[in-house]
């Protein structure tokens, strides 16, 4: 079985950066689940979660706020997203 390796970078759109990649804590491969409920959040409603024009501000709330969820999302894909955006990676 391969170690899991942990990285520091700070690489991509702010947008769909993780929690643990904006505390620069350490991360691993799991925030690429993170990324992908950012971008599956951000095609059926249109903008990513947490976004502002601001990025110190999302930042902020990439950290701090509670995921929103919509009427419009079905249990299964509130489920999906609860599961993809969680803040804590354990």
């Amino acid at each position: 079985m391969r170690s899991q390796s942990i990285s520091y970078s700070f690489c991509g759109s702010p947008e769909y950066m993780s929690p643990e990649m904006l505390m620069q804590s350490g991360h691993n491969r799991t925030v690429d689940y993170y990324s992908l409920g950012a971008i599956l959040y951000e095609m059926i409603i249109g903008v990513p979660p947490h976004y502002s024009q601001n990025k110190e501000q999302m930042y902020e709330q990439i950290l701090n706020d509670p995921l929103t969820l919509y009427s419009i999302m079905s249990k299964d894909l509130q489920n999906l997203f609860i599961g993809l955006l969680h803040k804590d990676p354990a």
